[in-house]
């Protein structure tokens, strides 16, 4: 009957010690995501960033070519 119980106590403290790590492992898996969703934020902040520099960088040109062609004809 004792060594039952002694084989029982240490069968649920094995299974205690997979719980504990399991919860553990999906602890530092949080952290890891987390981290990971940072840096996809920081990541897609900066390209949209590029993206409104290049977009900003051809429709200026092409803006400041449309007021002087618009300004020529009224110099003639």
């Amino acid at each position: 009957m004792i060594i039952n119980l002694i084989k029982l106590v240490d069968k649920l403290r094995e299974k205690i010690k997979i719980l504990k790590d399991g919860i553990f492992e999906q602890k530092l898996a949080h952290e890891r995501n987390k981290e990971m969703a940072k840096s996809a934020a920081k990541s897609a902040a900066t390209i949209i960033g590029l993206g409104f520099a290049l977009i900003s960088s051809i429709v200026s040109p092409i803006g400041a070519l449309i007021i002087v062609s618009s300004l020529i004809p009224l110099s003639h």
